[in-house]
């Protein structure tokens, strides 16, 4: 996404913890800072964080910019501008790019101001001294990977550029920074020597390409006097995942594979025929004889047995439940011995079996035998049961000899006891 006007009018801005004014810029996939002019210097922190920004540079004259957050880029140039441009920058955050040189270093020398520094995960902190030499380069810095520079470093960084080795070191460093310079110069004057048909035709390939990949080997290609074309940018996603040049990544053997893999298929048809589910079919006739079988079940249909339920023999048990009415038991014996002898001389023995015991139950349930009850159990009231009566058991008693029932137990216990 380009940094347009409208995504910078857009983005979110805020206060940050440090009270400073903070715009937003994360995550858009800006791949060059530009038309920066549109925040009219209105804000102290400008966020780049997880961009594909390469080159530090595009600036405006901006007094109030003090602090710019680059992490998670490919920042891999610093303009040497940039001190005049942002004479304020205090802060510059560049963890996670791909500084290589030394020599970008040298271009934050001019920036008076900047006092915080972090270059961590970048190829340039590998290079030997490169500590020593940021403090010796950049005197004004307090905090380098966010690491408090001690004294005790700002000596030896002193004392190691002061020697001969440390002359070297800075010898390298601006022969290298010459050797960049020349490459971007004939990088240009091949760009300028192109014709409008090879210009097009740069701008073709950098049009098709669809990858920030595709584009850094378009870059290359050009620096190094290669005239990209269409067809070397389109493959160029694919070489780039599986790491081939352009010229590998033509492949068109593995599309040549499926066409030989077709014709195997087919001859692997004839497995399915052995699958003979025909026999299967020839089969199911013989279940079908056994569907008979089942059909010929209704023979146990002989409902005749549950109609000869002999419901009558049931009904002579009903006539016993019956005996619970003294008087109408002694009624019907009498009725069933009288009937008894009429149907065969067999039923008799039943019938004069019946009798007896229904001529017993009726005596013992009249009521003359309840009071006879009443009286053995008020007449066997012992002095220890007597004794072992509660106090209302106590009072029930006297009341139905009808005696006085107050006072104490023990005066209830002597008076029942009197009246036994």
């Amino acid at each position: 996404m380009r940094l347009t006007s409208d995504v910078l009018l857009n983005a979110h801005a805020r206060l940050n913890p440090c009270s400073e004014r903070e715009l937003d810029l994360r995550g858009l996939k800006i791949p060059a800072i530009e038309n920066i002019g549109v925040t009219q210097d209105l804000y102290d922190t400008l966020d780049f964080t997880d961009n594909e920004i390469k080159k530090l540079e595009n600036f405006p004259n901006t007094k109030r910019l003090s602090c710019l957050l680059l992490s998670n880029n490919h920042v891999k140039i610093i303009n040497p501008e940039i001190s005049e441009k942002i004479p304020s920058l205090r802060t510059l955050v560049l963890t996670n790019n791909k500084i290589t040189n030394l020599s970008e270093v040298d271009n934050l020398a001019a920036c008076a101001n900047l006092t915080e520094l972090s270059l961590l995960s970048n190829p340039v902190i590998r290079r030997q001294h490169y500590r020593f030499y940021v403090i010796s380069k950049l005197p004004q810095l307090k905090v380098l990977d966010f690491s408090k520079i001690k004294p005790k470093e700002r000596q030896e960084a002193e004392r190691l550029f002061r020697s001969a080795a440390g002359k070297l070191m800075q010898e390298d460093v601006l022969k290298s920074k010459e050797i960049e310079t020349d490459e971007a110069e004939t990088a240009t004057h091949n760009m300028a020597q192109l014709n409008e048909v090879d210009r097009a035709q740069v701008r073709a390939a950098i049009a098709a390409a669809s990858t920030p990949q595709e584009i850094d080997r378009i870059e290359r290609q050009l620096k190094a006097g290669i005239l990209p074309t269409v067809k070397n940018a389109l493959p160029a996603a694919t070489p780039n995942q599986n790491g081939m040049d352009i010229d590998q990544a033509v492949a068109p053997p593995p599309a040549v594979a499926p066409p030989s893999v077709v014709p195997h298929t087919p001859a692997a048809a004839p497995p399915p025929a052995v699958a003979q589910p025909a026999a299967a079919p020839a089969v199911v006739p013989a279940p079908v004889a056994p569907v008979p079988a089942p059909i010929v079940a209704p023979p146990p249909t002989a409902v005749p047995p549950p109609a000869v339920a002999i419901s009558p023999a049931v009904v002579p048990t009903p006539a016993v439940t019956d005996p619970p009415s003294a008087d109408m038991v002694v009624e019907s014996s009498v009725e069933t011995v009288d009937a008894s002898p009429v149907p065969t001389p067999a039923n008799e023995s039943p019938s004069k079996e019946s009798p007896p015991p229904e001529v017993e139950q009726p005596a013992p349930t009249t009521s003359t035998t309840d009071d006879m009850e009443t009286d053995e159990n008020e007449e066997t009231l012992t002095s220890a049961e007597v004794g072992r009566m509660k106090v209302t058991e106590l009072k029930a008693e006297l009341k139905k000899r009808d005696l006085s029932a107050s006072g104490l137990k023990k005066d209830l216990v002597k008076r029942l006891l009197e009246c036994l």
